[in-house]
């Protein structure tokens, strides 16, 4: 088992533009569509999300994650979440997972946290209490089912 990285977390800036873009290509065909690509660099450049923090994970001053909250009602939507594939299962989605987490916890009108993630990783946000309440097959590509899936805060 590869140790811990010493990782940083930080608000996205746009100068991470092109570096989470490719965190977000790099995870194709694996977890990600050819269409996400370009949803994923909209959703950098627009920032719906505002005023909800974007995060990256830096290792060594590279970035090798991201991922960050949009909030509605009393609901906060953990949003793409990604992980470089070659930093995967080195700590650091979970990591990211706990800081959001953390997060909409100081936030004391939310009360529940959601997200929707491929079958891929059902396991991985299982283990921090969250259950699929809708599943779409293929609903992100061919072989790429969809889970929407909750937790209380």
């Amino acid at each position: 088992l590869m140790s811990e990285p010493m990782a940083a977390i930080r608000p996205f800036t746009d100068e991470d533009l092109e570096a989470c873009v490719a965190i977000c290509a790099a995870n194709h065909p694996e977890h990600i569509s050819l269409p996400e690509i370009d949803e994923y660099r909209e959703f950098l450049t627009k920032k719906p999300y505002e005023p909800a923090p974007y995060y990256v994970v830096e290792v060594e001053g590279e970035l090798v994650a991201c991922g960050g909250v949009a909030t509605s009602g009393s609901s906060m939507h953990l949003c793409w979440g990604l992980v470089h594939p070659d930093w995967h299962n080195r700590g650091l989605g979970t990591k990211l997972v706990e800081h959001r987490l953390a997060w909409a916890k100081d936030q004391p009108e939310l009360e529940a946290a959601e997200l929707c993630t491929s079958q891929k990783t059902v396991a991985f946000y299982e283990r921090f209490g969250f259950e699929t309440i809708e599943f779409t097959p293929d609903g992100f590509a061919p072989g790429l089912h969809r889970h929407d899936m909750e937790c209380p805060l």
